[in-house]
């Protein structure tokens, strides 16, 4: 079987993730705003609680990994305001470094791809309808 050929570029940038719990009902709205270093996402996951990506410079990362939970707060605040008013607490909070890999050999990648769903689908005629 053939292998997979990867193209893999490394960004010079990486990632903060992390559970933010604000004191308002986020109203199941996502936010993004664009940075100079990168974006900045708040993404609904519970009626107080967003998850985060904060990407950054990698220039950056010894700092940002070094902050206490009070300092990491007072930053996400001032990046992201008060539209939900006051950060309660930050929980999960990984770091990433970014990169992106592509598959140079597509034709694989559809024929995989072909095979499964093959596989999965099940036909009409052979479900007993009730």
């Amino acid at each position: 079987m053939q292998k997979f050929k990867f193209n893999t570029k490394i960004f010079k940038q990486f990632a903060i993730t992390a559970d933010i719990i604000f004191e308002s009902n986020n109203g199941n709205e996502a936010f993004e705003r664009f940075t100079e270093e990168g974006p900045f996402a708040l993404l609904p996951f519970s009626d107080n609680a967003m998850n985060m990506v904060w990407c950054l410079d990698e220039r950056e990362k010894k700092v940002y990994s070094s902050l206490n939970d009070g300092e990491l707060i007072s930053l996400i605040q001032n990046k992201f305001g008060w539209k939900l008013g006051k950060i309660c607490s930050v929980n999960n909070i990984a770091f990433y470094d970014l990169k992106r890999e592509t598959i140079k050999n597509f034709f694989l990648i559809e024929y995989l791809i072909s095979e499964v769903l093959q596989i999965r689908c099940i036909p009409l005629q052979d479900k007993v309808l009730t």
